[in-house]
């Protein structure tokens, strides 16, 4: 099975300066990029963790 990236680092790079500007919550985040509240999460502590944007 193949798994795809549906996200690339350009189309991340919004929800990451999103979430540095301090414009809403994880979760309005989400509902924003119509994307899960996990997959934010994930994300955010990914690009904390390694100061990388990358897909999951």
């Amino acid at each position: 099975m193949v798994i795809v990236d549906l996200f690339s680092n350009f189309d991340l790079l919004p929800i990451i300066n999103a979430y540095e500007a301090k414009e809403c919550s994880q979760r309005q985040l989400a509902k924003r990029f119509q994307v899960s509240l996990s997959f934010v999460k994930r994300l955010i502590r990914r690009y904390q963790d390694t100061a990388e944007v990358k897909p999951l």
